[in-house]
């Protein structure tokens, strides 16, 4: 049964990453509306997210590749699924936060986690 949620809970969030606003984003500042426009900051950043355009294309892509199973160990999978996120940067605010809720979410999915242990969220933000 417990499985079953789990698995139900990482569906619903893999969902709301693919869908064009979420839910959760609402709760944040800029109501984490997906990338429609390109938006810069006036800053240099060592890193320029995909243009919007291709956002839908990378996060099939990445979709894809979180639901392989076999080619990697599944920690290294966790790693490179959320570096994929973060790249991909399909939100104008959340994209850590959510980031990190999926990596806890995909231990839970593949077994190596048995409970939602590791919200670090607060805690860097208090950190930074």
């Amino acid at each position: 049964m417990r499985e079953n949620v789990d698995s139900l809970q990482a569906r619903i969030v893999l969902g709301i990453v693919l869908r064009r606003t979420s839910p959760l984003h609402e709760l944040l500042e800029h109501s984490g509306k997906r990338k429609g426009a390109l938006i810069r900051r006036l800053l240099i950043v060592p890193y320029v997210p995909p243009l919007p355009e291709y956002v839908d294309d990378l996060l099939g892509d990445w979709e894809r590749f979180l639901h392989e199973r076999n080619t990697f160990p599944d920690l290294i999978q966790c790693a490179v699924m959320h570096e994929q996120f973060k790249a991909i940067h399909p939100f104008l605010d959340g994209n850590g936060r959510l980031g990190r809720l999926l990596i806890t979410l995909f231990l839970i999915e593949r077994g190596r986690l048995p409970q939602p242990l590791l919200y670090l969220s607060a805690y860097i933000e208090a950190h930074r």
